[in-house]
């Protein structure tokens, strides 16, 4: 059986819905950011532990996230 290949008219439509949802429901909600829940603390038990040297640190290198 030959596969069918849709019409670009389906093209259209998903990626008009697509859209449309992005601004609806914003992907940036939906994933969980990794930032707010792991690094965050574990930038405050680095501050704790190796105090004004890590904040100075902070300062000096970006973040890779």
């Amino acid at each position: 059986m030959k596969k069918r290949i849709l019409p670009p008219t389906y093209f259209l439509i998903f990626f008009a819905a697509t859209i449309c949802l992005h601004f609806i429901l914003p992907v940036k909600k939906i994933i969980i950011s990794p930032y707010n829940y792991f690094i965050n603390e574990e930038e405050k038990v680095l501050e704790q532990t190796f105090g004004q040297s890590f904040i100075e640190y902070k300062k000096r290198v970006r973040r890779w996230l």
